[in-house]
């Protein structure tokens, strides 16, 4: 993302040769050290949007699928395989949010809400960036009448969902990033990576895959 690396935001999506932080003796410090971390955080992910956030040591959720980081040197970890990671940035504020956006999650608008209470705290949606990483693509995300249902239901555009020989196809990037943009935020990057389509990078759990890749955000400077 522009400027924000150079004002103590970092963030990245990693691929499926990367572990998790912790996931085997040392791999933890080595994550924390290379990117000038003394902590990181994570939650139970349970398809919701239960959005957390971290100020002070104090702050440990247990579930949900939502971060926001301001807390300096505290690193906010999501797991996905084919759901979508969302990072916001406003450089300004000093204030980052991880997202984990399944269609649950998104029907639920967790990117909206996460604008919004970045914006309770300070933050300006305006001047907000947000990534939209590695998911499953409209490629490869078939759904039945009952998942359109609900984005139906809630409003989605219906250029969120594809027909093709019969079939239905969904578009979680175009879904969250219609979230993204109704919350006011101008800046949206969207990665064309498909988690299905790449296994040589990604876990997918459309291919029966068990792994996750992690995605992350940390306050830093």
């Amino acid at each position: 993302m522009q400027d924000v690396e150079a004002l103590g935001i970092i963030h990245g999506f990693c691929t499926r040769s990367t572990l998790p932080p912790a996931s085997r003796p040392g791999e933890g410090d080595d994550f924390l050290s290379t990117f000038s971390l003394r902590d990181c955080i994570a939650m139970e992910q349970v398809h919701s949007d239960g959005i957390h956030v971290v100020q002070d040591d104090t702050d440990d959720p247990k579930a949900g699928d939502g971060l926001i980081m301001m807390q300096q040197g505290v690193a906010g970890i999501i797991r996905t395989a084919d759901c979508v990671p969302l990072i916001l940035c406003e450089a300004r504020s000093r204030m980052a949010a991880i997202v984990h956006a399944g269609w649950r999650g998104t029907v639920l608008g967790i990117a909206g809400k996460a604008v919004r209470m970045m914006a309770e705290l300070g933050a300006e949606p305006s001047l907000m960036q947000a990534l939209i990483g590695p998911c499953i693509g409209p490629c490869c995300y078939e759904v039945g009448q009952d998942v359109v249902g609900h984005f139906t239901d809630v409003g989605f555009s219906e250029t969120v969902v594809g027909r093709r020989n019969g079939s239905l196809f969904l578009d979680l990037r175009k879904a969250n990033a219609e979230g993204l943009k109704a919350a006011g935020v101008k800046h949206i990057q969207i990665l064309d990576l498909c988690t299905r389509c790449r296994p040589d990078l990604f876990f997918s759990a459309r291919r029966n895959e068990s792994g996750r890749q992690f995605s992350f955000a940390a306050v830093i400077g």
